[in-house]
């Protein structure tokens, strides 16, 4: 039971860091101003502990934190590329005619 209620809680916490990741998306489409900050700094945060632990558990992968560690950076910091890339720069693009 022990190893379950450990699966259940990285499943809880990435399900945070989805609803976070969102949030940020939504804030960042239609509102105008810095409110999507709130939810995006501790989405990328969250991304990395989640994918981290996930790599160096017993119970997930069993790397060492050697890999794990910036494996799970290097998650982070893709998540916020795309989301720079695909949410805050279609934000600043002016409408296209048809």
């Amino acid at each position: 039971f022990d190893i379950v209620w450990r699966y259940f809680s990285w499943t809880n916490q990435t399900l945070a860091t989805i609803v976070l990741w969102s949030g940020a998306v939504y804030l960042a489409r239609s509102h105008s101003n810095k409110a999507y900050l709130l939810p995006f700094l501790p989405a990328i945060y969250m991304t990395t502990v989640t994918v981290t632990y996930i790599l160096v558990a017993p119970e997930g992968f069993r790397l060492s934190s050697s890999i794990g560690n910036p494996v799970g950076i290097a998650a982070a910091v893709l998540c916020t590329a795309l989301f720079i890339f695909k949410v805050l720069n279609k934000r600043n693009q002016q409408p296209q005619p048809v």
